[in-house]
C-alpha cells in the first residue's frame, strides 16, 4: 500500500471526509470571500474589511479598487461609491470614504452613513 499524506495547497484546507470505510481528510478549495495564504491550514480566512475575493482557490484577498469600498468580512466583491463620488485610496471600509468627485463639494450629511447622504454639486 503506497499512502501518502502531503499538506493542502495554499488556497484550500483540510477537511475530514467520512464514509462507510472510515474518515480521512481531503483538501477543499476556499470559496469566494476568502482566502488561505498557508499550506496545511485547517480552514480558510474571510477577507477583511476593505477587501474581497471573487475566485475559488484563491491564496490572497484583493483590495477594493479606488471609487468602491467594503463594509464587511467575507466578501465577493466591492460596493461601489455613489454616483458621483469615489475613494481617495485602495481598500476603502466604509462609505464615509467615498468623498465628491474633483471640482464638486458635498452638500449632504457629513460624514456620510449612506449613500443619500452624499450630494455632490
Amino acid at each position: 500500500n503506497d499512502l501518502e499524506c502531503r499538506a493542502c495547497e495554499a488556497g484550500s484546507y483540510s477537511l475530514r471526509s467520512r464514509d462507510k470505510n472510515g474518515s480521512t481528510f481531503i483538501c477543499e478549495t476556499c470559496p469566494p470571500g476568502t482566502a488561505q495564504e498557508l499550506a496545511g491550514a485547517l480552514s480558510c480566512d474571510l477577507c477583511p474589511k476593505g477587501s474581497f475575493q471573487d475566485l475559488y482557490g484563491s491564496s490572497f484577498c484583493k483590495r477594493c479598487s479606488i471609487g468602491s469600498y467594503q463594509d464587511a468580512k467575507g466578501q465577493s466583491a466591492c460596493k461601489d461609491c455613489p454616483s458621483g463620488t469615489t475613494s481617495v485610496g485602495l481598500a476603502s471600509q466604509h462609505i464615509s470614504e467615498c468623498g465628491c468627485n474633483e471640482g464638486t463639494i458635498n452638500m449632504g450629511r457629513h460624514p456620510p452613513l449612506l449613500k443619500d447622504d452624499i450630494r455632490c454639486v
